[in-house]
């Protein structure tokens, strides 16, 4: 939602909904935190200017909604306290919390799976599995229900914790007016305009389904029944329109229309490429698009930015509201008072008739956060992870054993992306999608003995009819596994048993049978873990390459330094154009005699890297780790170079 989503951060739509009575949020703000002064503490103020409390927390606490806000302690970790003269501390300490937009939010403790808690901070429910498959993270509450996902999709609870839509779903927004925007998991891999939208009551009842021809962005929720979507247009420009919950447009999109925003009081406002406006439902418009951004206070009020970056208020006319103008104005909070900065440190709340009820010079800064709209899972467990992986007989995640290259092709886009762009996968031999599986990063590929896609005379690509010789998983220990190589190894054969028969360990690899000619190889070293399912011959072919990790040292010791007068490349590899030469041709000196010696280094080990070498050398390791096309799994990767790649790496070898 690239252009959409920046158009109402633009305008101001995301802060204010969340403050403004016409919010899909509730209840209003109560209290703010402020600071008096540059790194001191923080204090709580209404919005009509009164100080609850000051100088009490040295972190920012969020938002006071419901009578109760979090702060982060010393440790790092959240606590929940009262909104009162002496904040009262309840509850537990947590990772990751969401302020109580409800009087049940979702919060998540260290090493606990995802809870539920009430406003006295007591545990409502625990939400470990549902359907057998970990729930990894829950959303903000929105009219009584919560979007929440696991390996299987999105789905959502009641604020007991009860499924009330099953997680079927690849997306689901926000419950608004009582109806959620979802997309079924048939239809994840599809391009935007293939893909099927539903409309769900908040029982899970598909009430409608549309797609939307050459969509580009679709806001996540409906107001007043409408809904914001732009559509791709002529170059890279984008039109909007409104669109009803049948899929009818309501403002048909226009050229004249190239941002749109929530419809508020039946009217809303757009932005024509130059500036942002106001049109009513009928698309006529209002106020026409002079000023550098718009946003809604409240049903009746609209705040405004000038070119000289002042800020005030209008009506839904544009007719301006009181003569003054500010240097930031904030929407409206309980329901009746906006906040403005006037000047460098002044500050003042103000009500809907412009009078100020409270002016304060000693306010350095105001907080504004809500803590998250979602917390995720901290529970870990190898089991865990290695099932929400999806290691299975049948392949790893997305991808199963046997797919034809389309197929994989069209696994590997995610969630989000426009659909399977073929031109992606030309001239590669593998593809591979990377996740953060309970909060490890765990990266799926195959291998391919062959290109993937090719082009015919005609410029049209087809994929092959090749399946991937090789699918992997890895396993990185870094992060929460941190120098834990071992332990995951010893994990992953424990869980790979389970799958198959025992036919070989020594030497960090694994081997495991099983049936149907195929095979599962286990492999360690000391950066990460690799599970490799091929087939039989191939396997046992697999394990002997591991068997050599540590002979052919292909890395110098010596310390990479880059040189930061040569900006490092970061399209398709590390090194830009000359990447693309190491395995096409011969270099000549005159490829390389601009390079450093550290330079040099890179560019000969990329030959390496490209094909999966395991680096010794940590900075070399951490260098290529950078780029997604790397995947350490072989420790001698000399057979697999071409006799290009081979005089290449003798070649720069001679000016290092």
């Amino acid at each position: 939602m690239k252009k959409l989503f920046y158009f109402f951060c633009l305008c101001g739509v995301m802060l204010l909904n969340a403050c403004s009575k016409s919010s899909v949020f509730s209840p209003p703000i109560e209290y703010l935190p402020f600071q008096e002064e540059k790194d001191g503490y923080w204090g709580m103020i209404s919005p009509d200017g009164k100080v609850l409390f000051s100088g009490e927390f040295k972190e920012e606490p969020t938002v006071a909604m419901n009578g109760r806000f979090f702060v982060k302690n010393g440790d790092g970790l959240w606590e929940l306290y009262t909104a009162e003269e002496k904040p009262k501390k309840l509850g537990e300490e947590y990772l990751e919390v969401v302020s109580f937009r409800e009087d049940v939010t979702p919060v998540v403790r260290k090493n606990q799976s995802i809870e539920l808690i009430n406003l006295d901070g007591e545990t409502v429910c625990t939400l470990d599995k549902v359907e057998g498959k970990r729930v990894l993270d829950v959303y903000e509450f929105s009219e009584g229900i919560a979007v929440f996902r696991t390996s299987t999709g999105y789905g959502c609870i009641n604020k007991s914790g009860e499924v009330v839509i099953e997680p079927k779903y690849a997306d689901i927004k926000t419950c608004s007016e009582g109806k959620l925007i979802a997309v079924d998991n048939k239809y994840k891999d599809a391009g935007k305009s293939e893909r099927k939208y539903c409309v769900l009551d908040k029982s899970g009842n598909v009430t409608s389904e549309f797609s939307v021809k050459n969509m580009e962005d679709m806001a996540p929720v409906f107001k007043e029944g409408l809904l914001p979507v732009e559509i791709e247009d002529e170059g890279s420009k984008t039109k909007g329109g409104l669109m009803n919950e049948k899929g009818e447009w309501v403002v048909k999109p226009s050229s004249k229309t190239r941002g749109i925003g929530f419809v508020y009081n039946g009217h809303f406002v757009f932005n024509d490429g130059d500036g942002c406006g106001l049109k009513n439902i009928d698309g006529e418009t209002v106020i026409r698009a002079k000023y550098k951004s718009l946003s809604f206070a409240s049903d009746e009020m609209l705040i405004y930015e000038n070119e000289k970056g002042e800020q005030g208020l209008l009506d839904l006319q544009g007719n301006k509201l009181f003569d003054d103008t500010y240097s930031r104005v904030y929407g409206l909070f309980a329901e009746k008072y906006l906040l403005v900065k006037e000047g460098m440190d002044d500050w003042a709340f103000i009500d809907t008739e412009g009078n100020t009820m409270s002016k304060k010079t000693d306010i350095y800064n105001v907080g504004l956060s809500f803590g998250g709209v979602k917390v995720s899972s901290d529970y870990f467990s190898y089991e865990a992870l290695f099932e929400e992986a999806g290691i299975t007989k049948d392949g790893f995640g997305k991808y199963k054993y046997g797919m034809k290259a389309a197929e994989i092709a069209g696994c590997g886009a995610s969630s989000t992306d426009a659909g399977v762009k073929p031109e992606r996968y030309t001239g590669m031999k593998s593809d591979s999608y990377g996740e953060n599986i309970l909060k490890c990063s765990v990266t799926v590929g195959a291998v391919f003995t062959d290109n993937m896609a090719s082009y015919d005379s005609n410029g049209n690509c087809r994929f092959s009819e090749s399946a991937p010789k090789v699918l992997s998983v890895i396993i990185p220990a870094t992060g929460k596994l941190s120098e834990k190589s071992d332990e995951i190894y010893d994990a992953a054969k424990a869980y790979v048993a389970k799958l198959g028969k025992l036919v070989k360990d020594e030497a960090g690899n694994a081997v495991y049978d099983l049936g149907g000619g195929r095979q599962i190889v286990v492999v360690n070293n000391s950066s990460a873990v690799a599970l490799l399912m091929t087939d039989n011959a191939t396997a046992g072919a697999l394990a002997k390459t591991e068997d050599k990790a540590g002979e052919a040292p292909v890395e110098e010791d010596e310390a990479f330094q880059p040189d930061n007068s040569q900006p490092e490349a970061a399209a398709a590899g590390s090194n830009g154009a000359l990447s693309n030469l190491l395995s096409t041709r011969k270099l000549t000196y005159n490829d390389i005699r601009s390079l450093s010696k550290p330079q040099l280094r890179i560019l000969r080990n990329e030959i390496y890297a490209r094909h999966g070498y395991i680096f010794k050398s940590a900075d070399l390791k951490a260098y290529f780790s950078k780029y997604p096309w790397y995947k350490p799994l072989y420790g001698d990767v000399t057979s697999k170079m071409s006799g290009i790649e081979k005089y290449n790496a003798a070649f720069i070898k001679k000016y290092e």
